[in-house]
């Protein structure tokens, strides 16, 4: 089923304290244990959680939390702290796993026109915890990666602030890749940008073009060539394996 965004189980302050929230020593790492038991050598995981702002808004759902900031602050302050202690102990021992060689968190912030919360109230309530995540990381020397859907650019300043190293996530009708490196490719580095229109709607011979365009653009020091999301079933195959194959011949010409 998809995520109610009218309702959810924690709307109020029975609610939570009813509620049978997890702590560190209910998270089963066994599944980053083995696979970094196998590893071929010199390769690292890239590990980490989805979602610390999205299970905040999930739990009440998203109109009953905004609701919440106005008639119910202090529940907010409470959801906010209850998943982001959680979610920064799960870092702290990811980011001591040798097998571990960067983290990701991947949390949705906003849409088309900006955050779904205001920027104010994310600096407030989520940011605080992104700095103890991103501590955690760089405590063990490790890239911390943030990927994050929607228009984020009133926050991308606090962002680089807290200190991630990379951001994943590009859209061109929000920002394009190229305009994106133009505006931040000096203080961080970016990930993906083909444009999921491009690789799930255009020709092979389209994709290809508009690849080099962007590696023409973007290539060197802070960039990975990737899709500007996650490769979904409705994305060509072709378009997929043109991108692949073009980013190999660009860095043969290189």
């Amino acid at each position: 089923m998809w995520q109610d965004e009218h309702k959810g189980f924690v709307e109020n302050w029975k609610n939570f304290e009813n509620y049978d929230w997890p702590t560190i020593t209910d998270v089963d790492f066994s599944s980053v244990e083995y696979l970094g038991s196998i590893l071929p050598d010199g390769m690292k995981l890239i590990s980490g959680l989805p979602g610390l702002f999205e299970n905040v808004s999930w739990l009440p759902g998203i109109e009953k939390l905004c609701f919440m900031l106005y008639d119910e602050p202090d529940l907010v302050a409470a959801l906010f702290s209850k998943i982001g202690s959680l979610w920064t102990k799960v870092f702290q021992v990811l980011a001591q796993m040798n097998s571990v060689g960067a983290l990701l968190l991947a949390d949705d912030l906003g849409f088309y026109g900006g955050t779904f919360l205001p920027p104010d109230i994310l600096r407030k309530h989520l940011f605080p915890w992104y700095s103890q995540i991103v501590s955690a990381a760089k405590k063990k020397n490790k890239p911390f990666i943030l990927h994050t859907c929607g228009n984020s650019k009133e926050v991308m300043s606090d962002l680089i602030a807290i200190g991630i190293n990379a951001k994943h996530s590009f859209e061109d009708k929000i920002q394009p890749i190229w305009e994106a490196k133009q505006e931040y490719g000096k203080r961080i580095a970016l990930l993906g940008g083909i444009d999921m229109n491009i690789l799930a709607k255009s020709t092979e011979k389209e994709t290809r073009r508009h690849v080099r365009s962007v590696l023409e653009q973007c290539a060197g020091k802070g960039y990975t060539l990737g899709s500007g999301n996650s490769i979904a079933n409705y994305v060509k195959i072709e378009n997929y394996l043109a991108m692949l194959d073009e980013g190999k011949k660009f860095r043969e010409r290189a």
